[in-house]
């Protein structure tokens, strides 16, 4: 209960921190430059694992099994509980921060820029308006004014051609002339022309009995038959090379799985549990002893926030 209202006599009101006039004032505000740091130069690292090995004792033998008392310690109270700030009579309630209105810069620059916009649109409605209004002239007062009749002979029209008549009828006659040439063309490809025939001819063709005797039929052999049998061979072949990869595949196999339930058969023995020998139960037996320390007391904490109000109040004192 002490420690409960130490904690909330010692806490301070809240107090907020002064606003930054740079910033109301429209002036830069911000991070500053920064500069480029040196290139990191790498360097070998040094463990210290040969120090520790070196300085670790050396134990001979088996130590013996030593028996230390334990006891939880309780658990601290951080914050303080309804019925203590009651019963304390102090109160823990701190003042609302109110917010203290401000006007900034910008504000007043944006509402005349937009009031000389105004004006500006305003104005230019106006110019059009008066741009869209008629104003006829006025009559003028005298004497008055008829034009002074001439009299001219009516126009007589010229004739006259155009280029494209010119250029149309050259066309006409070269596209005559085109087809002339290609019925010309034609009617020559259709005649027929034979040649003379020959007037004289030294030895006339006569016709000879062939003297090749004629074709005996005698054992043969075909070729498809001879075809046959290089496939058969060709076959046996191809299936004694695939008995032989068969049989190496298989012995592979074999030879692999027969590793891989020797790598088991070990893997399982090194795995097999065995128990370590029960040196504990020879020993004297444990004890609970209760302890005689006194509990922990809690303490408030030391927060920073308690440090900037203090060095608030100084600046402000100054």
């Amino acid at each position: 209960m002490s420690a409960a209202s130490d904690h909330t006599e010692d806490v301070k009101p809240f107090k907020a921190r002064p606003v930054n006039r740079a910033i109301l004032e429209g002036k830069a505000t911000g991070l500053t430059q920064s500069t480029p740091r040196k290139v990191t130069q790498p360097k070998s690292p040094h463990f210290k694992l040969d120090e520790r090995a070196a300085a670790r004792p050396q134990v001979s033998g088996e130590p013996e099994p030593e028996f230390a008392t334990f006891k939880a310690r309780p658990m601290p109270t951080f914050s303080p509980s309804p019925a203590a700030s009651k019963t304390s009579g102090t109160s823990t309630s701190r003042p609302v921060t109110e917010v203290v209105p401000f006007n900034l810069s910008g504000e007043a620059r944006h509402a005349a820029v937009e009031e000389a916009r105004h004006r500006l649109l305003a104005l230019q409605e106006e110019e059009e308006r008066r741009a869209r209004e008629f104003k006829a002239r006025k009559m003028p007062v005298g004497e008055g004014w008829a034009p002074q009749h001439v009299e001219a002979p009516p126009l007589e029209a010229k004739p006259f051609t155009f280029r494209y008549e010119e250029r149309a009828a050259l066309q006409a006659m070269r596209h005559e002339e085109q087809l002339r040439q290609q019925h010309e063309s034609e009617k020559r490809a259709r005649e027929v022309h034979a040649r003379p025939i020959p007037t004289s001819l030294d030895h006339p063709f006569a016709p000879t009995k062939s003297t090749k005797p004629l074709t005996e039929i005698h054992s043969f052999t075909e070729r498809s038959s001879i075809r046959a049998e290089e496939r058969k061979q060709w076959e046996a072949q191809v299936a004694s090379e695939r008995e032989v990869r068969d049989e190496e595949r298989r012995k592979r196999e074999a030879e692999e799985q027969a590793r891989i339930a020797a790598e088991l058969a070990e893997i399982r023995a090194k795995a097999a549990f065995r128990a370590r020998p029960a040196k504990v139960l020879k020993a004297k037996p444990f004890e609970v002893v209760r302890g005689n320390t006194e509990p922990t007391k809690p303490q408030s904490p030391d927060l920073s926030s308690t440090k900037r109000f203090g060095k608030a109040r100084r600046v402000e004192a100054a």
